[in-house]
């Protein structure tokens, strides 16, 4: 998921910007591996002299990756010409594998407490269904 770092202090001198961007002073990607780790480096940034934007890009750095599996298996099951059941299993996030979500408000130099840190995840734990249909 690609990320644009933001500035909230308003150093531009316009009107209320919420996009803002700082200007970058080297990449900005930590080796993270964890929910608890820092995954962008807040020294990388500094905030743009007064009245001018900063110089940093749109979708520059790289949060953690995402992984799903999701597996379905089905059976009709026939008790004569035109009726017949069927049982179906679907799972989603098959290995309640977490993704986490490094969201656009951990990329704001002007929140240092929260800058380059997961906050949550962005997809469901494992969800299971069973279901039968009867077909007549």
């Amino acid at each position: 998921m690609a990320l644009t770092v933001t500035d909230s202090t308003g150093k531009s001198l316009q009107a209320t910007r919420s996009n803002e961007r700082p200007n970058r002073l080297c990449e900005g990607r930590k080796d993270a591996s964890g929910p608890d780790d820092v995954w962008l480096d807040i020294s990388c940034f500094a905030h743009a002299p007064a009245g001018q934007f900063g110089d940093s890009g749109a979708g520059i750095l790289h949060g953690p990756g995402y992984w799903n599996v999701d597996l379905g298996l089905s059976k009709d099951i026939h008790a004569g010409a035109t009726r017949y059941a069927t049982v179906k299993i679907e799972a989603f996030n098959v290995f309640n594998h977490p993704n986490f979500a490094l969201q656009q408000g951990a990329t704001d130099i002007g929140d240092p407490n929260n800058f380059g840190r997961i906050l949550n995840t962005f997809s469901a734990p494992r969800i299971v269904e069973l279901v039968l249909k009867f077909t007549f």
